[in-house]
């Protein structure tokens, strides 16, 4: 409260605007504190942030405008309003800690389960129908080539066409950033929005910058590193492989770290036109062992260190699909391509009551 004096470097600050001011003491998201300097005799207390001190970029809320020099600012906000609030929204968020024998938690759907187990209620399984373009096919256009079954039992491949390039949705965008994620591009946030609603992670590439194989088409292979090969991944950092970590390749190389993070050659961008997506189960002893090598862990690596089941693959990607369709920004092939198993029966586990009190000791 009262009047702050704050020293700026922006050109675009005026009388009356309603800028995000960032006290002594704020934790900002990098996780730095804000504290009171004096540049050339004058105290400045806080600062104003800009986009890249909020880590916003253009069109990832509705609610702030970003200048070319990254000043934001709130039209719509009142002063002393709380600026979480105005990008997050309002809403209860649920923290939840999972335990290692609970992957099945690691996503809204297992929660959901939980909580209409806990509840005495019916789970209702979220919708994953959609349509499909007769002129755009998978076969098509890639092979899949899984090498190491060990490793990886599971895995399909679905491509997509005439890409339309855009923010998400601000329905989206909210969710999104209320649970850690930051918006990129509707392709991106739809990987990582149906990964946190089925905890099966996916990832895109874009098609046209992979390399083509002997007979035309696009070659999507899982397999072992091999002695010198190397990645950049999407975090902008070359690592290199070891014949321990598996990888997926397109003909000429690497293209990601299986389960971990793809790689910075074949991500989305703006210019995108067609995806292929990648969904797949990998043993959790070797991504594990790959997240150690890399000395790197993600979101996905998470839940493929804890388990990911070998029926989620084929699921996960139907829903992904209705998305893509529900937000009409791309042509679905009418096909996939897939390896191993990716669609088993559910098991059918037969038990009294009293023989589960015998194992839990609640007899």
């Amino acid at each position: 409260s009262g009047i702050k004096r704050i020293l700026t470097t922006s050109t675009c600050v005026k009388a009356g605007q309603k800028v995000c001011y960032a006290a002594p003491g704020a934790v900002m998201p990098d996780g730095k504190t804000v504290s009171s300097i004096t540049i050339e005799g004058t105290v400045s207390e806080g600062m104003i942030c800009s986009a890249e001190d909020l880590k916003l970029k253009p069109g990832e809320v509705d609610e702030a405008s970003i200048f070319e020099d990254g000043l934001v600012l709130f039209e719509n906000g009142n002063i002393g309003d709380d600026v979480n609030e105005l990008l997050m929204r309002e809403g209860l968020l649920l923290d939840i800690e999972v335990g290692a024998n609970r992957p099945d938690c690691l996503s809204m759907e297992g929660v959901a389960r939980e909580a209409a187990l806990a509840a005495g209620s019916e789970f209702k399984p979220i919708e994953d129908g959609y349509g499909t373009s007769a002129e755009c096919s998978t076969a098509d256009a890639v092979t899949l080539d899984v090498q190491d079954k060990e490793d990886c039992p599971a895995a399909v491949l679905r491509v997509v066409r005439n890409v339309k390039i855009a923010p998400s949705p601000k329905w989206m965008r909210e969710r999104l950033i209320a649970a850690g994620v930051r918006p990129i591009s509707n392709i991106v946030d739809l990987t990582n929005y149906v990964m946190l609603e089925t905890g099966q992670p996916i990832h895109s590439y874009d098609l046209d910058k992979l390399s083509d194989a002997s007979d035309g088409k696009k070659r999507i292979t899982v397999r072992l590193a091999k002695e010198g090969e190397s990645v950049t991944t999407l975090d902008g950092i070359e690592r290199p492989l070891t014949p321990e970590m598996l990888v997926i390749a397109d003909e000429k190389n690497p293209i990601g770290l299986a389960g971990i993070m793809g790689g910075e050659s074949s991500k989305i961008s703006d210019e995108t036109k067609n995806v292929v997506f990648e969904i797949a189960a990998f043993r959790a002893a070797k991504i594990r062992r790959g997240t150690r090598i890399a000395g790197l862990n993600t979101e996905a690596s998470m839940r493929y260190n804890k388990g990911v089941s070998t029926a989620n693959p084929y699921y996960t990607m139907n829903r992904l699909m209705h998305y893509i369709d529900m937000l009409k920004i791309a042509d679905i092939a009418n096909d996939f391509v897939s390896d191993g198993n990716i669609n088993p029966e559910s098991a059918k586990v037969d038990f009294t009551l009293n023989g589960i009190n015998k194992i839990l000791g609640t007899e």
